[in-house]
C-alpha cells in the first residue's frame, strides 16, 4: 500500500536526513519513489537544478531504492499534490523541518498545506520509526516492555469513516508494526451517567478494531479531552514511533475537527506521523485527472 512515494525536495536537507528518510522509507515498504523539486523562481537554472536533484537520488539509489526525478515550478503544495495523483503514486513523503510559530503564521508550511489539499496519504518522518520505546500502559497488551527496534505504532481513531481507510495500513505486511496502540480521544460528557456511557460505547468499539488487527500486541487507550492537545501527548507517554491519523474530507460533525487535528499533529507530534485520507478522495482525483487527460 505505500510503496511508491513522492519525496519533495527543498534542496537544503543534509545528506544525513537524506539517508534517514530513505531507510525509513524501505521500512515503510516503499521500493519505488520519485523525487520532486519544485522552483520558486522561474528564472532559475533548470540544468543546475537538475544536478543538484540527480546527487540526491544517488543517496536514496544507495539504500537500494528505484528512483525518478521531476523538476517543476508553482505553487508548492498544488505542484506537489498534483504531481502526486498525475504520477498516481502511493504516498506523499517529508522529512520534517520544524518552523517556529511566527514562520508558519508569515509563510505558512508546504507539508500543512500539503495535508489539506492531498488525496494520497502523507507521511512526515521526524524520527527513527524503529529503536527503544517506552512500555505500553493501558488495554489488551499492556505491561510488556517494548524491545529494541520495535515498530510502537498509535492510531488514532474518532470509530468513524475514517476507520475504513485506515486499518487497512495496520495489518502486516503493509506496514511492519510490532505493537499497536488504539487510541480514542474524546470530550469528556456533560453529567456522569453521560459519560459512563461514552466510555462504555468506546471501550467496545476499541475492542472491536483490537480483533480486527493482524500485530503482534495490540493495546487500547481511552482518554478524555480535546483530540487537537492530546493525542500528540498520549503518543509520547505511550512511546509511539509513529502516529496513524485519518482525514475526513467530507462534511460531517468531526470534517472541521479532524481537518484541524491532522494539521497540528504534523506540527506536535515527536514521532513520524502518518496521515491516511478516505478512499473516496483519491477516487474523485483519479477520476478527475483521468478526464483531464482524456
Amino acid at each position: 500500500m505505500l510503496k511508491t512515494a513522492l519525496v519533495p525536495l527543498s534542496l537544503r536537507e543534509s545528506r544525513a536526513a537524506l539517508s534517514a528518510l530513505a531507510r525509513e522509507l524501505k521500512i515503510m515498504g516503499t521500493r519505488e519513489l520519485t523525487l520532486l523539486h519544485i522552483a520558486s523562481s522561474p528564472a532559475s537554472s533548470t540544468e543546475a537544478l537538475s544536478s543538484k536533484i540527480q546527487d540526491r537520488a544517488a543517496i536514496f539509489e544507495e539504500e537500494g531504492l528505484i528512483v525518478e526525478t521531476v523538476l517543476r515550478k508553482g505553487s508548492p503544495a498544488l505542484e506537489l499534490t498534483r504531481t502526486a495523483r498525475d504520477l498516481g503514486t502511493d504516498y506523499i513523503a517529508f522529512s520534517w523541518k520544524r518552523k517556529s510559530w511566527l514562520q508558519r503564521t508569515l509563510i505558512g508550511s508546504t507539508t500543512q498545506d500539503s495535508i489539506r489539499l492531498s488525496d494520497r496519504p502523507v507521511y512526515i518522518r521526524k524520527g527513527a520509526v524503529r529503536g527503544p520505546a517506552a512500555s505500553l500502559r493501558g488495554g489488551a497488551g499492556s505491561g510488556q516492555a517494548a524491545h529494541e527496534d520495535s515498530l510502537v505504532v498509535v492510531y488514532a481513531t474518532d470509530f468513524g469513516a475514517t476507520d475504513a481507510a485506515v486499518m487497512p495500513f495496520l495489518h502486516r505486511p503493509n506496514i511492519p508494526i510490532d505493537r499497536l496502540v488504539l487510541l480514542h480521544v474524546g470530550p469528556r460528557a456533560p453529567d456522569p451517567m453521560a459519560e459512563s456511557r461514552r466510555l462504555a460505547a468506546a471501550e467496545a468499539n476499541l475492542k472491536r478494531l483490537a480483533s480486527e488487527c493482524n500485530v503482534p500486541a495490540v493495546a487500547t487507550r481511552n482518554v478524555a479531552g480535546a483530540p487537537k492537545q492530546k493525542i500528540a501527548r498520549e503518543a509520547a507517554r505511550l512511546g509511539a514511533r509513529l502516529v496513524v491519523l485519518g482525514k475526513r474530507d467530507a462534511p460531517g460533525r468531526f470534517a472541521g475537527v479532524l481537518g484541524s487535528t491532522a494539521g497540528a499533529l504534523a506540527f506536535q507530534s515527536r514521532a513520524s506521523v502518518l496521515i491516511v485520507p478516505p478512499p473516496s478522495s483519491r477516487r474523485a482525483a483519479d477520476e478527475k485527472s483521468q478526464e483531464q487527460h482524456s
